[in-house]
Formats: C-alpha cells, structure tokens, sequence
C-alpha cells in the first residue's frame, strides 16, 4: 500500500518533540508499507509581525525534510491567528490541495491517512472528495473540546460520517466520536504504544547522579508542554503541604512551550509566590532518550491534567517502573487499570489530588510489577493494528470499484 499521512502535529527542525506519538506511529508504519508526510504549518501574512513582540511564534517553516527514514513535507496553511478558526479546515484544504493533489497522482498513493478531526480531518475529507480516495482519521483529543463548539462540532460530524474508518486512541474518545455522529461499526480503537527501545528502568542512584538531585529527597515528575491544561500549577500549589509530611521534597518539571503556548512565566511566579524556588526545577525540553532517567530518578510521577487522549507520557512512566497519579480524564482510566500502578482523581478535586499524591509517595511500590505492564505495548504493536485498518479499507475500496 502506499499511504499519505496528513498532520499539523508532526515534529520538525524547530519543534523536533512536537507530535512524537504521530511521528512514532508511522515510521513504524512505514518499515512494513510505504508511507509520505505531509505536515502542514500554519501561517498568516501578520506573523512577522507577532513575533517581533513573541519570538516563539509559529517557528515551524515550510520545506522538506528526512526523519527516521520517512519523507516529510510541510507546507504553509492559511491560518488567521486568533480568530475564524471554524474557516480553519476549509483554509487548511484550500491551501495544501494544489500540492497534495500533484504528491498523489505522482505516487499513486491508495490512502488517506490524517491525524485529528478537525483542522485536519476536514481537510481531508474535502482532498479525498476531490482526489477519489479513501481516507482515514485518527481522533487523538483536541475532539472533545471542539466538539463543544457549534461549527466544529458540525465539521467533525462530516469528517466522521465520509471516513471510511475512525480510529479512536482511547475508548473515552470513541465515545466522543459516536456523540458527534459516527457509526458505530467504523471505529477501531488502536491505543499508542512507547518505543520500548527507550522507555524502561534504569538505576536510580544513577539516574539521581546524572541529574544532580540528593539521594535521599523524595522526587514528583511531571512531564509535558507548558500549557495551563497540562495542570503544573495544580501540583505547585500542594507542595507547601506536602512538605510537612514528606521532607526533603522536589518536584521536576520537563517540558517547554507549545503550539498550545507558554504557561511558563506564570508557574515561575507561582513558585516564587510560594517560595519554593529550592523545590521546583525547571528541566526544559528533554529529548525521549533522556526521559527516562528522569522517570527511574523520580518517585511519583503526576499529570493533573485538564484534557487528555491517551497520554503516551504515563505508559513511559510505567515502563521505566514509576507510579503515577493523575486526573480522570480521557483514556487516563484506561491505562491505570489498578491500584499497584497507581491512583486516579476526579478532574477539579484538589483534595483528592492531595491525598493521592501523599499516598503515592508514602506507598511501597512494586515497581518490576509496574515495568512489566508498562512495556506491554509497543510501537510495532500499533504499526501491525493500524495496517490491518488500512487493509480492510483498500479492500473495500477496491470491492465497491468492481
């Protein structure tokens, strides 16, 4: 099969940690089918101008590149910062139709494969429309908050009822997709995996050694890009009394800005309201092979985040043996399963945050227990169920053809 894969959530030179799990997915994809890149960026003629006030602004470029074998393009998408984001998908198709159309018929290409419902879906839904091809589309979380939102929610319902197959990362996002129109029969839920290569335990005075933290302070991890959804600041504000029962105490924060923003200048604040400048490190951007240190160096790791489809930062925590506490939102539930992995609280319960994170601490975990589980599932697991879709689709196709 020869598949085209459509993300504006892919990892380039300037955001190489940017959409890893769909980078991750295809090159394994890629090493039993052929497989093309297209990643759109946006862009809008006031951007230059946005980042002489914010120079982190949009820095992904339009270009071609080579990552992991896979051939990636990324071309401009009209996107007006800000405002008319229900024209988003439409712009987005209008703008890559001209040069994806030219990529397909020079390649042949038998597949549509798109990330994300919406820009993105709808941009290809409108492409495989006008292409005659099969497309299709995997929901990974931004679809519950757009489905709260009329003309999103309208646009999705389009993309999920022309897909010819849904694949849902979680079963809570399954849900979301049967509530915003589509059939029960086309979706197909295909979790991430973690590159296992990467993600297991390594020693802890080791990893303690190389990261510079005291042997005996008791150490939370909390991993992702600094954006108030990811829930930084609802861990912070719990230290000052978690210190009163668990001494010495740190908590490491590895993550930068995002495509989503930069919550960062308001948590510093927060720690220097707290005093906990001692306390808290900020580790900036990490590359996935040094993640794992910092998970081995770590005693709980803790996401208490707002909105989530299958957080991949959790399974690598569980591989490399670390428990984790974090809120019960999207497919959090359907990855700690049971209580020797960890603890789940409801999403806006301070209090339930607080206690799980001092029982975790104070708890003896199992952790060989929680590695083997951790690394159940890998990326070539994904790549072989993420085919068997796109074969049942090319066979269908290829029968309403006849």
């Amino acid at each position: 099969m020869k598949i085209l894969t459509i993300s504006s959530v892919f990892p380039n030179k300037n955001l190489p940690f940017t959409g890893l799990f769909v980078y991750e997915r295809m090159k394994h994809v890629a090493a039993k089918s052929h497989v093309m890149v297209v990643a759109p960026v946006p862009w809008s003629p006031f951007d230059s101008i946005i980042r002489r006030f914010k120079k982190t602004f949009r820095p992904a470029r339009a270009g071609k590149e080579i990552r992991g074998g896979l051939e990636v393009r990324y071309i401009r998408f009209f996107c007006l910062p800000g405002i008319f984001k229900f024209l988003d998908g439409y712009l987005y198709y209008q703008s890559i139709v001209k040069p994806v159309a030219g990529l397909v018929k020079k390649n042949d290409i038998d597949l549509i494969d798109v990330h994300f419902a919406y820009p993105d879906g709808f941009a290809a839904m409108l492409l495989a429309k006008k292409l005659g091809l099969p497309f299709c589309v995997t929901v990974r979380g931004t679809e519950l908050p757009y489905s709260k939102s009329f003309y999103r929610r309208w646009q999705m319902r389009w993309v999920f009822k022309k897909a010819a197959k849904i694949i849902s990362v979680s079963q809570s996002l399954s849900r979301v997709a049967l509530q915003t129109g589509a059939s029960p029969e086309k979706i197909k839920i295909i979790p991430n995996g973690i590159n296992t290569d990467i993600f297991y335990p390594r020693s802890r005075s080791r990893a303690r050694e190389l990261l510079g933290i005291e042997r005996k302070a008791t150490v939370i991890l909390s991993v992702g890009g600094l954006v108030k959804r990811k829930g930084f600041h609802r861990i912070i504000r719990h230290l000052p009394q978690l210190q009163n029962s668990v001494n010495p105490i740190l908590f490491l924060i590895v993550g930068g800005g995002s495509v989503e923003g930069d919550y960062s200048k308001e948590l510093q604040a927060q720690v220097q309201d707290y005093h906990l400048e001692s306390v808290v490190r900020f580790e900036g951007q990490q590359p996935p092979e040094k993640l794992p240190w910092y998970y081995s160096a770590a005693d709980l790791f803790v996401l208490a985040t707002a909105n989530e489809g299958w957080p991949n930062v959790i399974v690598e925590s569980l591989a490399c043996g670390t428990p984790v506490v974090a809120t019960d939102v999207g497919g959090v539930k359907e990855i700690i399963t049971h209580d020797y992995l960890g603890f789940t609280v409801p999403f806006g319960n301070s209090v339930a945050l607080y206690c799980a994170m001092e029982k975790g601490l104070k708890k003896k975990w199992d952790r060989d227990r929680i590695t083997a589980y951790g690394q159940n599932r890998s990326w070539g697991n994904v790549a072989d169920e993420v085919l068997a879709v796109f074969k049942e689709i090319a066979a269908t196709d290829n029968q309403q053809e006849i």
